[in-house]
């Protein structure tokens, strides 16, 4: 059964006790980089339930669009960010 040791408001706090301490945590995967792998630790995918999100861009609907979010939606348009998560992922 789970016990509840250490309490934090900080996410850092929360990575610090989990790279220097014999703690566990819940983060998002993409924290791993922040906390630095130690040969002790090991990282485990929360496989169940299946979630996902949708991430969007909304912009105010002018003519001519801002030259910036103009750029922004054709950098966006380019990016396959679930993969790039996903490389991320694999490197740790």
């Amino acid at each position: 059964t789970p016990k509840s040791v250490v309490e934090t408001n900080s996410v850092s706090g929360q990575l610090s006790h989990v790279r220097f301490g014999p703690w566990a945590t819940v983060a998002p995967h993409t924290f791993l980089s922040l906390i630095g792998r130690r040969d002790d630790m090991r990282a485990a995918a929360l496989t169940a339930p299946a979630t996902s999100h949708v991430v969007g861009l909304v912009a105010a609907d002018r003519t001519p669009p801002a030259p910036l979010a103009r750029a922004l939606f054709a950098t966006a348009r380019k990016l396959d960010l679930q993969s790039a998560i996903e490389r991320a992922s694999s490197d740790r």
